[in-house]
């Protein structure tokens, strides 16, 4: 008998008929990042208790490339429905100006260490603030973890935030220099930043079609895990980067620490796993974005501030460096 075999009775492909029905599910039959069959069930019966998607999933991890994804899992017409409530998709506020004299202190810091790390021009900023936050790793780790890593390659270069929700990241980035847009699959969520005149288009990646070579970095921040084609995905960002561009991905970590400690009730098995197809563990992410093109990415991982997720960033066109 196979592994899955004994797997599936372990833990039966059903989930709560109460609440999730089942023309809204379908069925997995292998790894989504990298095709392999053999699999091994992580958890049984998990929920979300956090955004209150219903049902009970099985959560099963490959064991070639070591991701995690459910099976059954939404289908691609139903699993918009399961953000409803997700927090990225909230009205966008106003920006919020600085508070006082230590508000203005703290603000002027941060610009002039973002102006220095990452070529933006924001003001006002301290002349000094660079090398404060440099000796106050927290601080530091929390503005790089916000620019995304990401310096800017010229006043303009165009950047594309996949699965931006209510584009609050494309306004940050507008603000610091990128031509930004956003990609987003609910029409709602986009619609908000699209009060703010930003450009938010509605849809899948590889259905919007962009035109060859037309973007200087792209992000997804937590949105490679919900997509129930990670590989395909990447191959159409390697398509739409220009030479010498840059991905952005964070995902959830299925190493950390914090998935240590607190295994079936991690709070990200109940944010990402339960309402989303795949969930990717951190060192081994990059099986997908060897599928797409292992001749010609160069990958690095970066500074995170918190152990809880992996954040990997990939140049376009230069030679192999490892992993």
């Amino acid at each position: 008998m196979s592994q899955s075999s004994k797997v599936d009775q372990t833990y039966p492909i059903t989930a709560s008929p109460q609440t999730r029905p089942v023309e809204d599910l379908e069925a997995v039959e292998c790894c989504p990042s990298c095709g392999n069959t053999d699999r091994t069930a992580l958890y049984g019966g998990l929920t979300d208790g956090r955004f209150c998607v219903p049902g009970r999933w099985v959560l099963h991890r490959c064991l070639g490339c070591e991701s995690a994804y459910l099976d059954p899992w939404p289908t691609p017409d139903a699993i918009g429905r399961a953000y409803r409530s997700y927090h990225t998709h909230e009205p966008l506020g106003e920006t919020a100006p600085a508070r006082g004299v230590a508000g203005r202190f703290k603000r002027a810091l941060r610009n002039d260490y973002l102006n220095a790390r990452y070529k933006f021009d924001m003001h006002p900023a301290a002349s000094w603030g660079r090398y404060a936050v440099t000796f106050l790793p927290s601080i530091r780790l929390r503005y790089d973890r916000m620019a995304r890593h990401l310096p800017l390659g010229g006043r303009g270069a165009g950047l594309l935030d996949v699965g931006c929700g209510n584009g609050a990241f494309v306004r940050d980035a507008t603000s610091w220099g990128w031509n930004a847009e956003g990609l987003d699959p609910d029409p709602n969520a986009a619609a908000f930043g699209q009060q703010f005149g930003l450009r938010i288009l509605t849809g899948g990646l590889q259905q919007t079609s962009y035109p060859d070579k037309l973007f200087a970095a792209v992000t997804m921040d937590h949105s490679i895990e919900h997509l129930h084609a990670p590989a395909a995905a990447l191959c159409e960002v390697y398509r739409i980067l220009k030479p010498g561009g840059m991905i952005w991905v964070a995902t959830p970590n299925l190493s950390s620490i914090g998935h240590d400690w607190f295994r079936a009730a991690w709070v990200w098995l109940g944010a990402t796993a339960a309402p989303g197809p795949v969930h990717t563990r951190g060192p081994d992410f990059c099986s997908s974005r060897r599928r797409v093109r292992e001749d010609r990415a160069d990958a690095r991982r970066v500074p995170r501030p918190l152990v809880f997720c992996r954040q990997l960033s990939s140049s376009k066109g230069s030679k192999p460096a490892g992993i």
